[in-house]
């Protein structure tokens, strides 16, 4: 019952967004953070916000099972493409002592060096995981691709 109150009040409210407070906002910072790297880091810096077991999940391929085979899938293409923008919006955080559902959209702005970019966006689900560190990291990062629109 609580999450359909939750849905029913973000959605009345738009595009406004509840300040998140205590855990849920270092949660979403993590995204945010992670949205950054995508941007401006380097393969070996976006695979780092991935827990040892963590998941990529893209529709059209295989799970991409951990930090070195993330690290291994964007490699060739750090070189190949230029992100010209990311962002991400946060449509409901839920924290459980030490893991957190996070649910948003994403847009990207990207292309291949030398082309003409192209924006693309859609929905996210993540699963993250507080680590013995202290840490949030992704144990799982689905993306569902559909309206590139703003997030």
């Amino acid at each position: 019952m609580r999450i359909w109150i939750v849905i029913a009040v973000l959605a009345g409210l738009g595009a406004q967004r509840l300040p998140a407070q205590g855990p849920e906002a270092t949660v979403e910072q993590a995204m945010h953070g992670y949205a950054t790297a995508l941007k401006e880091g380097t393969p070996e810096q976006i695979a780092a916000f991935y827990a040892k077991d963590g998941e990529l999940l893209l529709p059209g391929l295989a799970e991409l099972k951990g930090p070195e085979a993330i690290r291994a899938f964007l490699a060739p293409m750090a070189s190949a493409v230029e992100v010209e923008s990311v962002a991400v919006t946060t449509d409901f955080v839920e924290v459980h002592g030490d893991s957190a559902d996070l649910w948003g959209t994403y847009r990207q702005v990207a292309g291949e060096k030398g082309k003409p970019r192209q924006t693309y966006g859609g929905r996210y689900a993540a699963l993250w995981r507080r680590e013995a560190d202290g840490r949030w990291r992704l144990a799982r990062l689905m993306m569902q691709p559909g309206s590139a629109g703003k997030p």
